[in-house]
């Protein structure tokens, strides 16, 4: 799974909370305080997106003055991170 691939799907849950659906999304370097977002979004997106990649991101990760590219930084890591933790078949004999 690329870096684009995730940025792609993390813009596309963040355009699904947004109030106005005919606003563009954000730049990767926009804020969540930019973006209009609060905590509640924050949490509502960081449970969109576990789902989806099958993740947990920490609640202290990610707060208001994080941007947007942090956020597919810690998405990326937390996918890293439980492909490491998956045991191959060999492993689990």
């Amino acid at each position: 799974m690329t870096r684009e691939y995730i940025e792609r799907r993390v813009l596309a849950a963040i355009g699904g909370l947004l109030d106005d659906a005919g606003k563009p999304l954000p730049a990767l370097t926009a804020s969540f305080v930019d973006i209009g977002f609060d905590e509640l979004d924050i949490i509502e997106l960081v449970i969109t997106l576990e789902d989806e990649f099958y993740i947990k991101i920490e609640d202290d990760e990610l707060d208001l003055q994080d941007t947007v590219s942090d956020l597919v930084t810690l998405v990326c890591d937390a996918i890293r991170s439980s492909e490491e933790r998956v045991p191959d078949d060999e492993d689990a004999l």
